[in-house]
């Protein structure tokens, strides 16, 4: 149902208004359409131009439509077409950046990303032609969502416990 209502929000957001162009940016930090192991610091944008930090601006949207409280816009110190702004601890769920810039000429657009949703609805939703895409950092390594359990009437109930113990180890999770 996010996955549903933040894409409605995307497109009803990505329209451009009469005089402002409705761009890409040239890449961003997080990418759009990624999901994210961890909750990003910060979103960075490669804007098309050097970008006005007086007339630019990032808002970054819950999947509820709401905003998400973000710092101020600014640009990247010695990169004058990177946009910055700080944002907030984020939990998992999926979020929309909306962004506009000024630099002589309005350019604006939107995106959205995801924190650490369920990988396997991620997959299915992208099967389904939504634009998602399973993105993993490369200092993550490899990933594998194990599910474990202790079942009731375990013939060895004790050497079940330890192994899910050890699972949960850093040495098992290396």
């Amino acid at each position: 149902m996010g996955l549903v209502l933040t894409t409605a929000i995307l497109l009803a957001l990505g329209g451009s208004s009469a005089g402002a162009a409705q761009l890409d940016p040239l890449a961003s930090q997080p990418a759009a359409n990624a999901v994210l192991a961890q909750p990003p610091k910060q979103v960075v944008l490669d804007a098309p131009a050097p970008v006005d930090p007086g007339a630019s601006g990032i808002t970054l949207l819950g999947a509820d439509g709401h905003p998400v409280a973000t710092a101020t816009a600014r640009v990247a110190g010695g990169a004058p077409d990177q946009l910055v702004a700080d944002v907030p601890d984020l939990p998992r769920g999926i979020y929309t950046v909306v962004w506009h810039t000024g630099s002589g000429s309005t350019s604006q657009g939107s995106f959205a990303f995801a924190i650490w949703v369920n990988a396997a609805a991620v997959q299915a939703q992208a099967d389904r032609g939504a634009p998602l895409r399973l993105v993993f950092p490369p200092e993550l390594g490899f990933l594998a969502n194990v599910d474990a359990a202790i079942l009731d009437k375990a013939p060895h109930p004790i050497s079940s416990r330890l192994f899910v113990a050890w699972l949960l180890t850093p040495a098992a999770q290396q």
